[in-house]
C-alpha cells in the first residue's frame, strides 16, 4: 500500500510541474490500486476471521461497513470510523477509474485524495496492526 502511494505522490508531483494528464493518469491509477490493495485485506479478514465477506451490488460498500463493526465474540472493528470514512473516498473514486475514460479525469476532484493519502495509508496501516495484535493476544490468550 505504502509503495503504490508514493509512486502517486510522485506522479502528482510530476503532473503539478509539467500539467501533462499522463502522470494525471498515473495518479488514478495508482489512487485505485491503494483503495483495491486495502480492499484485498479487508476481504481476506471477512473472509478467514468473519468467514463472511459481502457479495453483490452494494458488497464494496458492505466490505467497509463490516470493517468497521464490532463483531462480538469474533472481533473488535477492524477500521476507526473516522479511516472508514477516509476509505470510503478513495472506494468512490475507485469506482470513478473504473467507468470513466482517462481523459475525463479531473485534477480537481484528485488533489484532495492524493493531498489526504499519506495519512490515510499511516491510519490504515496502524489499524490493520492493531488489529494483527490483538488477533495474536486472543489467539495466545486462548492457548
Amino acid at each position: 500500500m505504502t509503495q503504490v502511494a508514493e509512486r502517486a505522490e510522485a506522479a502528482w508531483e510530476r503532473y503539478e510541474a509539467t500539467g501533462d494528464d499522463h502522470y494525471l493518469d498515473s495518479v488514478a491509477l495508482n489512487l485505485h490500486d491503494v483503495y483495491v490493495g486495502g480492499e484485498r485485506l479487508f476481504e481476506d479478514i471477512a473472509r478467514r476471521v468473519d468467514e463472511s465477506v459481502p457479495d453483490g451490488p452494494h458488497g464494496h460498500q458492505e466490505l467497509l461497513d463490516q470493517m468497521s463493526s464490532d463483531i462480538p465474540s469474533t472481533r473488535p472493528p477492524v477500521l476507526s470510523p473516522g479511516t472508514r470514512r477516509q476509505m470510503e473516498r478513495y472506494q468512490g473514486f475507485r469506482h470513478v477509474v473504473r467507468n470513466v475514460y482517462a481523459a475525463e479525469f479531473d485534477a480537481d476532484q484528485i488533489e484532495p485524495l492524493i493531498r489526504r493519502l499519506p495519512a490515510v495509508c499511516e491510519a490504515v496501516t496502524t489499524e490493520l496492526a492493531a488489529f494483527a495484535d490483538t488477533l495474536e493476544q486472543t489467539a495466545a490468550e486462548g492457548a
